[in-house]
């Protein structure tokens, strides 16, 4: 029996786990005690996955994947000088988290994205700054590293690091893609979906699929993430984040080398969920279909209230053809992803069923001093 590895235990590897059960392998997951995966995984290793010598407890795996950008390169590469397989590659991750590379890899393949350059906002003439959006090169994730000049004041973290000053696009929406490539270049891709932020958190609120855009712009997305799954000689599940401005205009937003929040949806919705097929593509199988779709709204589930050992209150009556994903999270605070829950059902039915998830599940801490 092959061997997955997962570097990171958090709540995509939590749900990438039944698949690798159900498809007859077996997972090895690095994390520090207490992550989701924590007691679930068939083997849970206590580390970090920024440590090189912690990523090398997975060395008797048969392929090796990440849930999350910040996991070690050079401890993925070192694996890879084993012969281990890593996938997506040390080489992907290595372009992909630093948001540098990844602008510079769009323009220079034609990929249309806002312009940009790279430097320290330090030393700008905060003029020209103006209508900018200022990314952190690295780090950045869940609406943390990114900063909105005129909105507020400096992030202390933004002050003497490189950054990505890029052009703010004036959005009409905010769309994403998954797609999955296999070892052998077979490619899947599911729906477009329409992608609602919270405005002061800067993280997804809710997401609805298909999104409400004309074939022409469907068409063009999944042409762009062919290629760019081509390009990088991808195998795994790629999310792609991107605007369309007032003019109709498309720009790529951002890069995601692996299962993403924009397809959660997909374990309900689609005929193979991304989770199964991430898992399919890296251990090479052939892959699942993504489409035809159900039209359905993934609904983030966030901490509320008090920062402490997580409650969750369900109310009984919630609808039946909602399905709700908890993340087995021990402690809960303000605006931490801690679940998602998916309807399946009609656009029309969208608007009502998110009040009533948002109404009917709340999840807040306990404050241990109480």
């Amino acid at each position: 029996m092959k061997k997955i590895g997962l570097c990171g235990g958090g709540q995509l590897a939590l749900m990438m786990l039944p698949w690798i059960k159900k498809l007859g392998f077996s997972s090895v997951v690095l994390d520090k005690p207490g992550s989701s995966c924590d007691g679930i995984a068939d083997t849970f290793l206590s580390g970090s996955f920024n440590s090189i010598s912690d990523i090398d407890k997975l060395s008797n795996c048969d392929v090796v994947t990440f849930e999350i950008e910040a996991a070690s390169v050079a401890g993925l590469e070192s694996l890879e000088e084993k012969g281990i397989s890593v996938l997506p590659s040390s080489k992907t991750l290595a372009l992909i988290k630093d948001k540098g590379l990844q602008k510079s890899f769009l323009q220079q393949n034609k990929i249309p994205t806002s312009n940009f350059i790279v430097g320290k906002i330090d030393t700008i003439d905060e003029g020209q700054l103006k209508n900018k959006v200022i990314k952190l090169v690295t780090g950045g994730y869940d609406g943390k590293g990114v900063w909105i000049p005129g909105q507020s004041e400096i992030p202390s973290e933004f002050l003497q690091c490189d950054c990505v000053i890029e052009d703010r696009v004036n959005i009409k929406k905010e769309l994403a893609v998954v797609g999955v490539r296999s070892k052998v270049g077979e490619i899947k891709i599911y729906d477009v979906v329409e992608m609602v932020m919270d405005p002061n958190l800067n993280l997804l609120d809710y997401q609805s699929s298909p999104a409400d855009i004309v074939t022409e712009i469907a068409v063009q997305i999944k042409d762009i993430t062919t290629k760019v799954m081509k390009l990088l000689d991808y195998v795994g599940v790629l999310a792609i984040e991107f605007f369309i401005d007032q003019d109709g205009k498309i720009f790529v937003n951002e890069l995601s080398p692996r299962v993403h929040n924009s397809g959660h949806n997909t374990i309900e919705s689609a005929p193979t969920g991304q989770f199964e097929n991430h898992i399919r593509a890296i251990a090479g199988l052939s892959l699942g279909e993504s489409t035809p779709g159900k039209e359905s709204m993934t609904v983030n589930l966030l901490g509320t209230g008090e920062s402490g050992r997580v409650q969750i209150s369900k109310d009984p009556s919630l609808d039946k053809d909602i399905k709700v994903h908890l993340y087995n999270k021990s402690d809960s605070r303000p605006g931490r992803k801690m679940g998602h829950a998916t309807f399946i059902g009609k656009k029309e039915l969208f608007k009502n069923k998110k009040n009533e998830i948002k109404d009917k599940i709340i999840i807040s801490g306990i404050n241990s001093q109480e």
